[in-house]
């Protein structure tokens, strides 16, 4: 089993943001390019995957996000703003125009520490990316949408 966490950015996680938010999540862990260089995968100290990191996708249209992700928990992290297109206010009718990224990590239930790193690794993209994390309440943050 395992729990996806998307990343819905303003600024492309590229492959530096991504890296460096890494290092400060997980720095004493391996990291192994996997699925012809798509995805990351982040392992333990016994080689076990705790999650994986896919590449970021541009996605211009902003409807398909609302689609996409329906009736889940939007949630700001501390430093980022909401993206518009997750607004209720009337007055973001400028979110139809806004090209978004969408980053997922997929955690692995069951491993120590992979759920908390997992929902870590996303807030720090998030906030690097002015974007917010879809999909679990994280601890210390403000739910929306």
């Amino acid at each position: 089993m395992s729990n996806t966490v998307t990343v819905v950015a303003l600024d492309e996680p590229n492959q530096d943001v991504v890296m460096v938010s890494l290092l400060a999540v997980v720095p004493q862990e391996y990291v192994r390019q996997a699925a012809d260089s798509t995805l990351l995968e982040v392992e333990d100290g016994n080689g076990t995957t705790m999650f994986a990191v896919e590449l970021p996708r541009l996605i211009r249209v902003p409807g398909e996000v609302s689609r996409l992700l329906a009736g889940a928990s939007v949630n700001a992290v501390e430093g980022a703003p909401i993206p518009s297109v997750f607004s209720d206010d009337p007055d973001f009718a400028a979110a139809e125009h806004q090209d978004l990224w969408w980053q997922e990590i997929t955690i692995r239930n069951g491993i120590p520490d992979g759920e908390p790193l997992g929902y870590r690794l996303a807030q720090n993209i998030a906030v690097r990316c002015r974007g917010a994390v879809v999909g679990h309440q994280l601890p210390g943050s403000g739910e929306q949408g």
